[in-house]
């Protein structure tokens, strides 16, 4: 990404001018405590474990690679974060890319499932005990731990962006 398509994405939180200015009057052998501290206050106020992709969505675009990605993110989020299992409707039939065909989806779902993201099954293992839990085809899709890992991953990413941005504003660099 180049820096002119960078500056087209809108920037963090506005942080008081003073707070720039204060920067830039520090000793170089200050400027280090000055980012350690405010890396700390930032983990305070902001804690990466109550953070969510979207509280910060206008940066979410920097890492949404491919649809494949806005699938699996959709999966976390209907699943409650890879506890729940759910049907293969609720992509099909969802509001995720409604520009998609149902064969479309397909495909990506089998693309994830072949990079171990998610994980299909007849049965639903929630309520193996009713009979509607149970299915000629591999509707059920739960979401692996390989795939909570990559979602949580990209949250963690876009924390750490989300602060840097911040902080860059402060002390006028540019990543």
């Amino acid at each position: 990404m180049n820096n002119q398509t960078e500056n087209n994405n809108p920037p963090a939180p506005l942080l008081p001018h003073e707070l720039k200015i204060l920067f830039s009057s520090l000793s170089p052998d200050m400027k280090p405590v000055f980012i350690k501290i405010y890396r700390h206050l930032w983990n305070y106020v902001n804690p990466l474990k109550g953070f969510r992709v979207l509280h910060a969505y206008w940066i979410v675009d920097l890492f949404r690679m491919h649809s494949a990605l806005t699938v699996c993110t959709y999966l976390y989020f209907i699943t409650s974060g890879g506890v729940i299992v759910v049907r293969s409707d609720a992509i099909y039939n969802g509001l995720v890319m409604p520009h998609l065909t149902t064969g479309s989806k397909q495909v990506l779902l089998n693309k994830l499932k072949r990079r171990g993201y998610i994980t299909r099954s007849t049965w639903n293992p929630d309520e193996p005990y009713l009979s509607r839990s149970y299915h000629r085809q591999p509707v059920f899709i739960e979401l692996s731990s390989k795939g909570v890992v990559l979602i949580k991953g990209i949250e963690k990413d876009i924390y750490n962006t989300f602060m840097h941005k911040s902080m860059d504003e402060i002390t006028g660099t540019i990543r």
